[in-house]
């Protein structure tokens, strides 16, 4: 009975060291927590500081006439590209054939000896502008007159019409037509 009660003392002395090594570990973790706990609170309460500081500043500081000249500027260009698009997607839920007409009248008309350098439509299809070169200059009066008896065309009122001969090796003509308006 002696030894098992000496086993019995041993065996509680054995759990008594390891619970205090338990609890010691558990407070060691616990203290390197809490100490963390402390810095990141510092480092917060001096941002917020900072932040404050900066707000301060900023408020005390007149807005830039530029800043908000640009800043209008941008809300305009951006009210502009949202009405396009706005005009853009009511053509594609329409009916419409949408642009594809000017492509394919241009493609009609085009001749040989005539191209297309650029091409720009505008105000949801009601504009347009066109800019090419030729070998001469009655191939675009021969393109302009194919454009004016099409279809397509017919209510199109091509209200410039630009005409510059280039010069040396490069001597085609220049030609630039639309309908006025944006440009």
């Amino acid at each position: 009975m002696l030894l098992s009660l000496d086993n019995l003392f041993m065996g509680v002395m054995v759990l008594i060291v390891a619970l205090a090594g338990l609890y010691w570990f558990d407070y060691r973790n616990t203290s390197l927590l809490e100490d963390d706990i402390q810095k990141l609170e510092s480092q917060v309460a001096e941002r917020k500081q900072t932040v404050d500081k900066l707000n301060v500043s900023m408020k005390s500081k007149i807005p830039l006439k530029g800043v908000d000249n640009s800043l209008e500027g941008l809300k305009k260009e951006l009210e502009l590209k949202r009405q396009s698009i706005s005009k853009l997607q009511s053509i594609h839920q329409s009916d419409s054939a949408g642009f594809s007409r000017y492509f394919e009248s241009l493609s009609k008309n085009i001749l040989d000896g005539v191209w297309l350098v650029e091409f720009s439509i505008y105000d949801g299809g009601a504009g347009f502008e066109f800019k090419g070169k030729a070998k001469d200059g009655q191939l675009v009066m021969g393109f302009l007159e194919g454009l004016e008896e099409d279809d397509f065309f017919e209510n199109k009122n091509f209200s410039t019409l630009e005409v510059a001969s280039g010069e040396g090796e490069f001597s085609n003509v220049r030609f630039v037509v639309n309908t006025g308006g944006r440009y």
